[in-house]
């Protein structure tokens, strides 16, 4: 939920943005920065830029050049930590309820992971998995012939893994019970 006034006070709008990267806890796009503070506090967009633009200057944000990615710099950390109680707290925790839903999307995209693997030339296999992070929950190398038909195999199980991965679940269950 937005917080209901307009914010327009220039060091509100640098402690908002400074909270918002360290909530992250990572290096995030300039559009999930934006996302993140815009859609939970009405700011003008100026001002919003100009706040940017200064804790670039102070070095309390660190942009990774040609990639539009922030962070947070032990500076800004620092910062954050002196000021933190000025940012109203329905905007921390309106912040803090709104960056775990933002990775979620990310998180099921890198957990869905598939690959062409060539035998030769001619012949390709579909390497398909589905990860906890690095962890495995499980590997499917199939035999495809070719290299159209592997990549179908791949599309399919990147758009059904979830099926795919409760029949094989539900097929061993059944295969250990009647043993």
């Amino acid at each position: 939920m937005v917080y209901a006034r307009e914010i327009d006070d220039s060091f509100l709008i640098q402690l908002i943005i400074l909270f918002a990267l360290n909530e992250a806890e990572k290096p995030i796009t300039g559009a999930q920065l934006d996302k993140l503070v815009l859609e939970n506090c009405i700011i003008n967009f100026a001002d919003y830029s100009i706040a940017m633009e200064t804790l670039e200057e102070l070095e309390y944000i660190h942009e990774i050049k040609n990639e539009s990615i922030y962070r947070i710099t032990e500076e800004g950390m620092q910062t954050l930590g002196f000021f933190r109680d000025r940012i109203p707290g329905y905007v921390r925790e309106s912040i803090k309820e709104s960056v775990a839903p933002m990775f979620l999307e990310e998180r099921r995209k890198n957990s869905i992971r598939t690959e062409l693997l060539p035998f030769n030339e001619m012949e390709f296999m579909s390497k398909c998995g589905i990860y906890e992070g690095e962890k495995p929950l499980m590997n499917l190398e199939l035999y495809a012939g070719n290299r159209e038909e592997a990549e179908k195999i791949c599309s399919a199980f990147k758009k059904n893994s979830s099926a795919v991965y409760n029949d094989i679940i539900q097929v061993f269950k059944e295969i250990v019970e009647n043993s």
